[in-house]
């Protein structure tokens, strides 16, 4: 929709309620009422405008989520979801992929490192089975009752998107 058309659309719906209001009060169906203003006619109810159907809460998680960039030596710039599991710099980790999923559990017998800085730093041989090119963005999410750190990289996020719509669709044609 170009600019004026949104002008021209935008000032018919202004000229529509100065119309309204510049129509004398007896013409809008209200008895114009002399004499003391408390007594004079108030308006009705507004009419009520529809409310959305509240839907029920998904169950409270104690997963936490953060959306964070991949830099050129592969850390990840968010340190907030270690700090969360409470995994400090220098801590063994275990990082496997699983189906486009990385995989990160603390295991003091690990084979990669946390930073002395406190980031993940993802090894070139994952960074490159999962294509995470530097700049990349993926969301790290933490399960602390698990003390389990997964990344999901935009094509996995994209396929359980898919799914979820899927399913939300169905079930849409089912009780719809």
């Amino acid at each position: 929709m170009t600019t004026q058309l949104r002008r021209t659309r935008s000032f018919a719906v202004l000229e529509q309620l100065a119309d309204v209001v510049r129509t004398p009060p007896s013409r809008r169906g209200v008895e114009p009422k002399t004499g003391d203003p408390s007594e004079a006619l108030t308006a009705g109810p507004s009419p009520r405008l529809p409310v959305a159907a509240l839907i029920d809460r998904a169950p409270r998680t104690t997963a936490y989520c953060a959306v964070t960039t991949v830099d050129g030596r592969g850390r990840l710039a968010d340190r907030s979801p270690l700090r969360v599991l409470g995994w400090p710099p220098l801590s063994r980790v275990s990082i496997d992929t699983v189906k486009g999923e990385l995989i990160i559990i603390r295991r003091c017998d690990g084979a990669d490192i946390i930073t002395g800085q406190g980031h993940v730093r993802l090894p070139a041989r994952v960074r490159h089975l999962c294509r995470l090119e530097p700049g990349g963005r993926v969301l790290v999410t933490a399960f602390p009752t698990h003390d389990v750190l997964a990344v999901y990289t935009d094509s996995a996020l994209d396929a359980m998107l898919h799914v979820y719509h899927e399913v939300l669709r169905d079930e849409s044609r089912i009780s719809g």
